[in-house]
């Protein structure tokens, strides 16, 4: 299933996030004549997305806002959560930015006391990153908003 067909099943969407189906507008009960979105469901969209902005920054520093650091965190957590012990390798591509700018990132965030990292006990030269207490309890509370 495609990312676009994803986004157009708000119901199916809203029980793998844990939101009620009520809670997510129907558009296609109220969509246009060409097949757009209404504009309430957008409204909708983007306020959701402008609370959840909020909870973040009672979190996250503001250097922390930035689309790659909060995927390079959504992936660390959906990855541990998965028993999976993520390198900063698979981090870096998460991110979808540039190699050394998500390094930079990583370093921020394990400086900020987000996450830590360790040497791969039989690749020294790969490095595992964990989320530590503190950004466990912050993706999991911003997730929870």
């Amino acid at each position: 299933m495609s990312a676009a067909h994803q986004f157009c099943q708000p119901e199916q969407n809203a029980q793998e996030l844990g939101t009620p189906a009520s809670n997510v507008p129907d558009f296609h009960a109220d969509s246009g004549t060409n097949g757009t979105k209404s504009s309430e469901y957008l409204l909708a969209l983007a306020e959701r997305e402008l609370e959840r902005r909020k909870v973040r920054i009672s979190y996250l520093t503001k250097e922390f806002l930035s689309d790659a650091a909060w995927a390079m965190l959504l992936d660390l957590f959906v990855k541990e959560e998965r028993g999976r012990e993520p390198s900063e390798a698979e981090l870096c591509e998460a991110s979808l930015i540039a190699p050394k700018i998500a390094l930079r990132w990583l370093d921020a965030m394990e400086q900020a006391g987000l996450l830590s990292r360790s040497a791969a006990p039989t690749h020294p030269s790969v490095d595992y990153v964990y989320l530590t207490k503190t950004g466990r309890n912050a993706v999991t509370a911003i997730l929870s908003s």
